[in-house]
């Protein structure tokens, strides 16, 4: 289980796009597995990996209820909390994660690092295409206006077509 988060018109076209390569790279490897061509069945996995990326590298974020949760670091549920300026919290959660057996701090940290950019890619896109309704949810609480979270993302409020009321 987990939050599954689409911005559809962003990730439907991706989707549509690597879909039937991904399909294609699936049915191969299936069938190289069955035919007991384990080396060749591996490297055809390769493809299947990387069409899945290609197809949720836009438009989609996940965090999963477990211990790669990344709001858990924030001190914060998807559940029940809004994401608020919580950087603090983060880095001195981050800091008590403990490295699972074969993996080092460096790894923990990068992961959670590159998942929270990751996310504020993900809200950066929402809020770039006025999709309010789950950016202003996990936004921060006292953005009233898509001019204080443009602010937030270093963004320029001043254009005329970036103005909308959350």
């Amino acid at each position: 289980m987990g939050a599954d988060l689409y911005l559809n018109s962003v990730f439907q076209k991706y989707r549509d796009r690597y879909a039937p390569k991904f399909d294609h790279w699936v049915a191969k490897r299936d069938a190289l597995h069955k035919a007991g061509q384990q080396a060749a069945a591996d490297k055809a996995q390769k493809q299947v990996l990387r069409y899945y990326d290609k197809m949720y590298q836009r438009g989609y974020f996940r965090d999963s209820y477990n211990s790669s949760n990344l709001l858990w670091l924030f001190e914060l549920s998807w559940w029940q909390d809004v994401l608020e300026d919580r950087e603090s919290v983060f880095q001195a959660n981050l800091a008590k994660v403990k490295p699972a057996d074969g993996e080092t701090r460096a790894e923990v940290e990068k992961y959670f690092r590159e998942k929270y950019e990751r996310l504020k890619a993900f809200l950066r896109q929402a809020i770039d295409r006025y999709i309010w309704g789950p950016a202003c949810r996990i936004l921060h609480r006292k953005w009233t206006s898509y001019e204080s979270a443009l602010r937030h993302f270093t963004k320029s409020a001043e254009e005329p077509e970036n103005r909308a009321i959350c």
